[in-house]
């Protein structure tokens, strides 16, 4: 924008406005690249999964639980292959867990001619009792 009059302090007045008019619309809207439009695509990004969150962290940790719960029933199946082996070696129960990897993850517990194996993890649980039968337990996690 031009002013009619060729007078300096109306031309240095005017280039002031077109300046400041210029900086307002750049505060305004910021261009797609810039500092301020990052922040606020980051901003959108993170509102939007903290309101997806609590919907989605059952499904996650459904799925974590039920990978857990196989995991410990491998475990405790490799704990009785290994109680059953030495049992067939020894002609009797071992005292303690003969595999060392293992009792550091599954609780033996020996009764006379039966045993009872425990191994627990995030809140999930699996028991072979002294007649064989395995419990698998679900609950929250600690």
């Amino acid at each position: 924008m031009k002013p009619a009059s060729n007078d300096l302090n109306s031309l240095i007045g005017a280039a002031e406005a077109e300046v400041d008019k210029a900086q307002a619309q750049a505060r305004v809207r910021p261009t797609p690249g810039s500092a301020r439009a990052r922040y606020g695509r980051w901003v959108v990004i993170v509102a939007g999964l903290a309101i997806a969150a609590p919907q989605l962290a059952p499904l996650l940790q459904g799925h974590h639980r039920g990978q857990t719960a196989e995991d410990l029933d491998t475990i405790v199946e490799l704990a009785r292959q290994s109680i059953e082996g030495a049992r067939q070696d020894q002609g009797r129960l071992p005292d303690a867990l003969p595999n060392a990897a293992l009792a550091g993850l599954v609780a033996y517990s020996p009764a006379g001619n039966s045993y009872q194996l425990f191994a627990a993890s995030g809140g999930v649980s699996v028991t072979l009792a002294p007649d064989g039968k395995k419990t698998v337990t679900q609950g929250s996690a600690p």
